[in-house]
């Protein structure tokens, strides 16, 4: 069967390159995308079962197709977006509708399961460990893939990162907490001076984002600096 995938230009990502990543008996495949006017796209010729995909953007950024109907974990419990063909060679859809809602969320240097913390906005490098964002999602049905992407000043990707998000079988009305965060005390890696950006993304979906500043700065005390 064809299918035509396609990704939307947007304006929360300076988009420069997509591909369709394919996962085929466990091992990843990808397949650059076509530019188009309004975005990106690709043909593919897919055999009866479930085909699994990602879009790779910019070579950095995993996301799932938000247009999706159907997701599903694999071995390592990554979410994928998922095309089910039947044996008579039709696309098969799901009915049911999943929802997620981020009720609220803080951004501070610990993680940490206080109802109610101080915002930080500002963070120093020669003090703070790391930059932790808190979120709390309500209203679960289905299961979710969460991703939060890190920029640093110069627009670049820092870091991505992607979780898992489904109501707590116990309860599942209550409130379930989320926590990503950026280590700033990696010896490898670089952490210019100024504003930083957090994107949050459910299932390829663009929700929110936040910026915070980093900066270096030592402090003094009457024994000295440290």
């Amino acid at each position: 069967m064809n299918v035509r995938l396609e990704f939307k230009n947007t304006s929360y990502l300076d988009v420069q390159n997509v591909s369709v990543i394919l996962l085929i008996q466990g091992s990843e495949q990808i397949k650059p995308m076509q530019k188009s006017e309004d975005g990106w796209y690709t043909q593919l010729l897919l055999e009866p079962g479930d085909s699994m995909y990602k879009f790779l953007i910019n070579n950095e950024i995993r996301l799932n197709d938000p247009s999706a109907n159907v997701y599903m974990p694999d071995d390592s419990e990554e979410l994928w977006s998922v095309i089910v063909i039947d044996d008579l060679g039709f696309r098969l859809y799901n009915n049911e509708q999943y929802e997620v809602n981020v009720e609220d969320y803080s951004v501070t240097n610990i993680v940490t399961e206080i109802p109610d913390v101080v915002n930080r906005k500002s963070f120093n490098l020669t003090m703070d460990k790391s930059v932790v964002t808190r979120f709390e999602f309500n209203h679960i049905t289905g299961i979710h893939a969460i991703t939060a992407v890190w920029f640093n000043p110069r627009g670049e990707v820092h870091e991505s990162t992607e979780n898992l998000l489904y109501a707590d079988e116990k309860d599942p009305e209550s409130s379930v907490f989320m926590w990503f965060w950026m280590q700033l005390n990696e010896a490898d890696r670089e952490y210019p001076e100024g504003i930083w950006t957090m994107k949050l993304f459910v299932d390829g979906s663009y929700v929110l984002e936040d910026q915070y500043t980093i900066v270096k700065r030592f402090a003094y005390t009457s024994a000295g600096r440290f």
